[in-house]
């Protein structure tokens, strides 16, 4: 029948062991059924050619085995699209995928072809949960940092450290001890416990004095505390008048037992006293002559042994 064209109306019925070879386009208008067998397309399959005015979709109800590679363009697949084995690639080194989903599972390793390879970028960023993040090269954060809630954070914002508290105080925050085994080196100021080991510690505390009353310039519970040692310092902000003076105390029960001595100055601003009061040992200091315009400034350095 060649170069003879035929039309049926209703149906073309084709049964018993033939071929039916079709050489160039044919128009269906309806559909194109093959039950009980098997639709054997022997070269190129072409669906939705758009070249030659046809826009019509390739649809798959069950499953679809494909034993040669498969080459696509703008393909959209509702289903599931599965490997009939462990291991087959999905492009290879030359002609590879770019993948836009939703939600992956990786059983195996996610590796990336070379080092220095972008996980996201400054804009589109991954939010990541893991058991272990092992780095061979550096780690830069642009956000805050938290570590099991309060054990570590850093704020990018303020750029304040947090180690054991939720909260920032300074540029570093440590609620808790610290070994160090080495030497701390440094030039900034320091209130508060400077060295604890064991049941001795060293502390600083400092106070302006602007009246000539009695002012509290330290103060700790004295639970426990069996001896305490000042080195007590006042300086005049006015006059540069200066007075040193150490003070020791020995807590026996519900006595405090005190001595002054050493006492080194220019001039005699005051005088330091060393008292307990309810469940707290004081050191107070007494300006002779300080008031709003003439203040001095007391700086004390406290060993304690419990």
């Amino acid at each position: 029948m060649a170069n003879t064209r035929f039309k049926t109306e209703n149906s073309l019925f084709v049964t018993g062991d033939v071929n039916t070879q079709i050489d160039t386009i044919s128009l269906f208008n309806a559909n194109v059924s093959v039950n009980s067998s098997v639709l054997v397309v022997n070269g190129e399959m072409i669906v939705g050619n758009t070249a030659a005015g046809y826009t019509s979709n390739l649809t798959v109800t069950g499953s679809m085995l494909i034993a040669g590679n498969l080459v696509y363009t703008n393909t959209n697949i509702s289903g599931d699209l599965r490997a009939d084995t462990d291991g087959l690639d999905l492009g290879n080194t030359s002609n590879r995928f770019d993948i836009f989903i939703r939600e992956g599972y990786v059983y195996s390793l996610l590796n990336p072809s070379s080092n220095t390879i972008t996980l996201g970028n400054s804009t589109q960023r991954w939010v990541m949960s893991g058991n272990t993040l092992d780095l061979s090269s550096s780690l830069n954060m642009t956000g805050n940092l938290t570590v099991n809630t309060t054990a570590f954070k850093v704020s990018s914002s303020s750029n304040q450290v947090a180690i054991n508290t939720a909260t920032y105080s300074g540029a570093l925050n440590v609620n808790g001890g610290a070994n160090v085994t080495g030497d701390i080196t440094g030039t900034a100021n320091v209130t508060g416990v400077l060295f604890r080991n064991g049941n001795m510690h060293i502390a600083t505390n400092t106070a302006t004095i602007n009246a000539n009353t009695a002012t509290v310039v330290d103060e700790f519970a004295n639970s426990g505390v069996k001896v305490v040692k000042y080195i007590a310092h006042a300086e005049n902000n006015t006059t540069a008048g200066r007075y040193l003076v150490e003070v020791m105390g020995l807590n026996v029960n519900t006595t405090l037992l005190v001595s002054q001595y050493g006492e080194v100055n220019n001039v005699i601003l005051g005088t330091f006293n060393l008292i307990k009061t309810g469940a707290n040992l004081q050191l107070t200091y007494t300006d002779t002559a300080a008031n709003t315009t003439n203040t001095s400034t007391v700086t004390v350095l406290r060993t304690l042994i419990n």
